[in-house]
């Protein structure tokens, strides 16, 4: 696998939990009916249905928001803090 077909989602779940990378990369789809994670979309949905400049796919990376020049990435929970830094860490790396 090449740089540019690394994600946000692959650096995440990598560091996260290395059995949801491979459920992620085989299209093993078990998170749907999580209410965590459909809650986590819901929220997701509704801020950036606000926004301009949401969701902007460079490569195989997508930023949530990209304002006064600085890249976001709306979190609903702090559980997973590290690898949601070292994701925006890989999101610099990558764009640069």
């Amino acid at each position: 696998m090449k740089k540019e077909d690394i994600g946000g989602v692959h650096v995440q779940y990598f560091l996260h939990c290395k059995r949801n990378l491979w459920y992620y990369l085989n299209n093993v789809l078990y998170e749907g009916m999580n209410e965590k994670v459909l809650i986590s979309k819901t929220e997701h949905n509704s801020f950036y249905n606000k926004k301009k400049n949401k969701e902007i796919l460079f490569g195989s990376i997508k930023v949530d928001l990209i304002e006064n020049k600085t890249i976001k990435e709306i979190k609903t929970s702090s559980v997973m803090r590290e690898s949601h830094e070292i994701q925006l860490l890989y999101y610099l790396y990558y764009l640069k």
